[in-house]
């Protein structure tokens, strides 16, 4: 027989900003730029659930963030951002996640989905949203006090196009290995 546990968390929040500033990219180098007050809410929501025997643990979870930002002035009779969500803040976010130990060894996956963002204060210019899959597994070896853990990871295992700031490209497919020994 195994035993279940969950955890669950929830947070909602509100803030109220004067002088709010935000650099974007103008002609080609980054310049700040004041956007006097903004208003910012959201929620946050992670749940965990898992399952162990005496010989494995099965786990996995997820998060959600909910986030609007928005500029709440207008500078001048031209501006169009008032009320529109700030540049490069997506509205959700999410992360799913499974892992799996049995004895020494482990495994995981995680999907993380990110919504579109816009550019530009007035919301006229948006980057798509996007999703990426990591994928990992690893062993670990205790030798008297010195503990081996070995590991491999496959990042963006799906190989997806995707820009986190208007045309500045994410790297796709990458590898990593790592050793670390604690004692």
């Amino acid at each position: 027989a195994g035993r279940w546990a969950a955890q669950a968390e929830a947070t909602h929040y509100r803030l109220w900003v004067t002088d709010w500033i935000i650099w974007l990219p103008q002609a080609g180098f980054w310049a700040p730029e004041n956007l006097r007050r903004v208003h910012g809410q959201g929620v946050e929501i992670s749940a965990r659930l898992s399952y162990q025997t005496k010989k494995w643990r099965l786990s996995g979870g997820g998060n959600y963030a909910y986030t609007r930002s928005t500029n709440q002035n207008r500078l001048n009779e031209n501006d169009r951002a008032q009320g529109k969500q700030l540049p490069y803040v997506p509205l959700h976010r999410a992360t799913l996640y499974a892992q799996w130990h049995y004895g020494p060894w482990h495994a995981q996956a995680n999907w993380q989905v990110t919504s579109g963002r816009f550019t530009t204060t007035d919301n006229d210019e948006l980057l798509p949203s996007f999703a990426l899959w990591h994928l990992g597994a690893g062993r670990e070896w205790a030798l008297g006090r010195l503990r081996a853990h070995v590991g491999l990871r496959v990042n963006n295992a799906l190989n997806a196009e995707y820009q986190n700031l208007r045309l500045r490209a994410m790297p796709g497919r990458s590898y990593q290995a790592n050793l670390v020994l604690t004692w």
